[in-house]
């Protein structure tokens, strides 16, 4: 009798309040349990059903809104994530939202460390998780970093390719390379070219062109070379002028420090005669064997302009009319 009083005052009480204390007579809650023991000598806790993802997968029919907020643990992933299971990829918690099962994952407060524990998900341009994100393909497919938000932004190690596309500059751009070096490596044929065929480098065959994008020698001029005036003063710097007087000399400098040097020497003058020496080497007539420390360039109509190329060792003259 004391037994079925028991019974029928706890059913009471269910009906009465609708709220179901384990382990203690006054639940706060429509379900409140309370641990049986407090000194570590029994395991204490709520275990959720545990079914695999194939298990929950299978039972895809019984879950629908009316199921929204169930809560059940995952002992493995699924074997092919589809539909409602798509999302149980690993084990642990799930919960249903009305239409697909959604992973329980920590939350946290403030920013993350280098001990946080668990995985960040990403969403949006960036996707993957924290430790290896991906960047989506169209992610900077229109200005998404404005101007002045990124400053002296290095990359400490990277490859692959860096530029894909053309582009244009949208202001002037200086690089100051200080005491650092700008190398450029190619193997093309025309692996670096300044406005198509102004400037080409032949990468494959070390190769320069100015004025052809197709140079067949080390240095291939597609046009006509000119060089400015200068004037040749006793110290051997390198200048063309005009004589004023008949004891104005012309000095070339050395033909030894100016291998493959090539100089002309006019005198437009009609009164005065100049003499053409050399700070170290001799010079030799184009046209003959002979050679001489020194040149005479008349006054007259006959040698007016000559054209000197080192070898290295002595200036050869070309020249007609000497």
């Amino acid at each position: 009798m004391k037994n079925l009083l028991a019974i029928t005052l706890s059913i009471f009480s269910l009906i009465a309040f609708a709220q179901v204390g384990i382990n203690n007579s006054m639940p706060k809650a429509t379900l409140d349990i309370t641990a049986k023991t407090t000194n570590g000598s029994k395991p204490e806790g709520l275990i959720v059903p545990r079914l695999s993802g194939d298990q929950i997968q299978a039972g895809d029919a019984q879950y629908s809104s009316d199921q929204k907020g169930l809560i059940i643990y995952a002992t493995s992933a699924t074997a092919s994530p589809a539909g409602k299971t798509a999302n149980i990829t690993a084990e642990g918690y799930y919960f249903f939202d009305g239409s697909i099962w959604q992973k329980i994952i920590n939350t946290a407060s403030g920013d993350a460390t280098a001990t946080a524990k668990g995985i960040v998900q990403l969403a949006g341009d960036l996707s993957g998780t924290a430790s290896s994100p991906a960047i989506a393909g169209n992610a900077v497919t229109s200005a998404k970093i404005l101007d002045g938000t990124v400053a002296n932004a290095d990359l400490a190690t990277g490859s692959g390719g860096i530029y894909k596309d053309s582009g244009s500059l949208s202001g002037n751009t200086t690089v100051t390379q200080g005491a650092n070096t700008l190398a450029f490596t190619s193997t093309a044929t025309n692996g670096f070219s300044v406005d198509g065929t102004t400037f080409s480098v032949d990468a494959a065959n070390d190769r320069i062109g100015i004025g052809t994008a197709s140079p067949n020698t080390t240095l291939t001029v597609n046009g006509i070379i000119s060089s400015g005036l200068q004037t040749i003063s006793i110290s051997g710097t390198v200048v063309n002028r005009s004589v004023v007087s008949a004891t104005t000399n012309f000095v070339l400098p050395s033909a030894v420090t100016n291998a493959g040097a090539i100089i002309y020497t006019r005198n437009i003058n009609t009164s005065g005669s100049i003499t053409v020496t050399t700070v170290a080497g001799l010079m030799f007539n184009g046209g003959s064997s002979g050679s001489t420390s020194s040149y005479n360039m008349n006054s007259n109509d006959q040698t007016k302009t000559i054209l000197w190329i080192s070898d290295g060792v002595n200036w050869t003259a070309i020249t007609s009319n000497f």
